[in-house]
């Protein structure tokens, strides 16, 4: 078998290249996948950011490593039982539509983390990013399946989840660095998604 007896690209139709196709996935198709994986990077961020701040968190609000791993783990729970909760009824609605309010949901209750004046309103804050983000991240790979073909789907997924290795690259260290240097509250705000 010779170069050109070669099978086209799993990935890239025939034509594909030199057409506004970027990494499989085709020009008309990039900027929703861009804005997704933005979606996706600001909710993994938001999981991530309180890992670095455990110190500090406990130094400010008296409380104790116990206290601190149910405040990261609260997201967690709270989104697994959120996606189990909703999954009946998300079919129902408008994928897009969905996503806004989630994301929208999402937006707030991280706003809320960053202003939190305790352990107790900080904790529900979490919990409710944990419920908003969870479910909106898994919308966000319902989308994918939805709007692209099933020949670039892969390369679609793989761009919106090494976004966040992209992302957090040139932005997230600025984000953890502030948090040692300054108030924990104002790293949250920080981490705070400005798309709304």
């Amino acid at each position: 078998m010779t170069m050109n007896d070669a099978p086209p690209h799993p990935l890239r139709p025939e034509g594909g290249e030199g057409r506004g196709e970027v990494g499989g996935v085709g020009g008309g198709e990039r900027s929703l996948v861009l804005v997704l994986a933005a979606i996706q990077f600001t909710h993994i961020m938001d999981f991530m950011i309180m890992m670095p701040l455990g110190p500090q968190l406990m130094r400010v609000m008296l409380i104790s490593p116990q206290q601190f791993g149910l405040l990261v783990s609260a997201y967690t729970l709270t989104a697994a039982v959120a996606a189990l909760a909703v999954a009946f009824y998300t079919d129902r609605f408008d994928r897009r539509q969905a996503l806004l309010f989630l994301y929208a949901g999402f937006v707030i209750s991280t706003l809320l983390c960053g202003i939190a004046p305790g352990y107790g309103e900080l904790l529900a804050a979490r919990a409710v990013a944990g419920a908003f983000g969870g479910v909106a991240g898994a919308t966000v790979h319902s989308i994918i399946g939805d709007a692209v073909p099933e020949n670039r789907r892969g390369a679609a997924t793989g761009m919106i989840m090494s976004a966040f290795a992209h992302f957090i690259n040139a932005h997230g260290r600025d984000a953890v660095a502030q948090a040692y240097r300054k108030d924990f509250r104002a790293s949250l705000r920080e981490s705070t998604p400005r798309t709304m």
